[in-house]
């Protein structure tokens, strides 16, 4: 691996600071309340650095979703798989809205981010960082033959939704813990009604 110059090096370090200073002022302002003077002067930086990087505000928006989407990919990451797959599943959906419980105030609302980047691109990131925890659940349920004969694509796409709309619920809830408590009961729920009944044996 070639080694980087000081001069790639401190390019690096002037872009992590931008995008870190960036993200918790579009945490706590939102998109539009944010502006390049505040970014640079935040990372202490010049605005001209901030352009160097960045070719408008939008594109440092998205590479703080990216950011945060790493965020989110290291905490599920951690997820024990427990006894079974199904449990695992669960363990996801739990983690996902502890995630959003604890940095919930240090972290872009996803309304925000699909408002700015708009769905697609939404997606596109979170497919890169969420969806594959989804996909492995969901892949080993069906080799193990748990899953009703539902489409993969559509399963992958219902946990995933349903981890998502739950977490917007839990933004919105006055009493956050209780109400992830309720939403990680539900999820539970929703999620058994995917499961294969074991075949009857003919006696």
């Amino acid at each position: 691996m070639t080694k980087k110059s000081r001069r790639e090096q401190y390019a690096d370090e002037t872009r992590q600071a931008i995008v870190e200073s960036a993200l918790i002022l579009y945490a706590s302002k939102g998109f539009a309340g944010t502006s390049i003077d505040a970014v640079a002067d935040a990372a202490r930086v010049t605005k001209g650095a901030v352009y160097h990087h960045f070719k408008d505000k939008k594109a440092l928006f998205k590479a703080c979703f990216e950011v945060q989407g790493q965020l989110v990919a290291d905490a599920l990451s951690q997820v024990s798989k427990g006894d079974n797959a199904w449990q695992y599943a669960t363990n996801l959906c739990q983690e996902f809205l502890e995630f959003v419980l604890s940095k919930g105030h240090t972290t872009i609302p996803l309304p925000e981010v699909i408002t700015v980047l708009g769905w697609q691109t939404w997606r596109q990131i979170d497919t890169r960082f969420t969806i594959g925890f989804v996909e492995t659940v969901v892949d080993d349920l069906v080799s193990t033959g748990e899953l009703k004969p539902y489409p993969r694509e559509l399963v992958v796409n219902m946990i995933h939704g349903m981890m998502v709309d739950a977490s917007m619920s839990l933004i919105q809830a006055r009493k956050k813990p209780e109400t992830r408590r309720q939403l990680v009961d539900m999820l539970a729920g929703m999620l058994s009604g995917l499961k294969r009944e074991p075949e009857q044996g003919v006696f």
